[in-house]
């Protein structure tokens, strides 16, 4: 009994310093989120599907999940979006063997949609993804909001923050 609650103890001590490292990045992501609402203040929710984030290899690393999750995290609080389920649109991906680079065209994104349609009855009204860059401690990240798949309608907003050391392993 005691040797469980130790080991509790300690997953919870590592869970808790590893959440402190990764709160500027948390803090840079809900910033970036609350832009996007705030640039697309409607009377209606917006149906979003957040794609991939992919490193300057186009690499799609952990780190791009922890970026997606981090997203939807950040969106659920607010009230003008609407993420479509993250596993329907990383399954669309798998399934259909793309690679975010591959598909960043308005055909590709019309397939996309018409794909998640069949499993949520919904068509997203925008896409979300992203590149980022990491040299030293300094995380570069730019998030691409492209709605209705039309790439000159949208925008890219950019932000950075600092990592620990111990998180490189995360970041590649």
């Amino acid at each position: 009994m005691t040797a469980k609650i130790i080991t509790l103890a300690l997953i919870c001590l590592v869970n808790f310093a590893f959440s402190q490292e990764l709160q500027p990045f948390r803090e840079s992501v809900k910033h970036l989120a609350h832009s996007i609402e705030a640039q697309n203040a409607t009377k209606r929710k917006a149906f979003v599907a957040i794609l991939q984030f992919y490193n300057e290899k186009q690499m799609v690393t952990r780190f791009s999940y922890v970026i997606q999750d981090e997203f939807n995290l950040a969106f659920r609080d607010g009230n003008g979006i609407e993420i479509i389920s993250q596993s329907l649109v990383n399954e669309q991906f798998e399934r259909n063997q793309w690679a975010l680079i591959d598909c960043l065209n308005f055909r590709s994104l019309t397939e996309l949609s018409e794909k998640l349609f069949e499993k949520v009855n919904h068509i997203p009204d925008a896409f979300i993804y992203g590149t980022y860059t990491h040299s030293g401690n300094v995380v570069k990240l730019s998030v691409f909001y492209v709605p209705y798949g039309i790439a000159s309608n949208g925008y890219e907003l950019k932000t950075q923050f600092f990592v620990e050391e111990d998180l490189e392993g995360l970041l590649w």
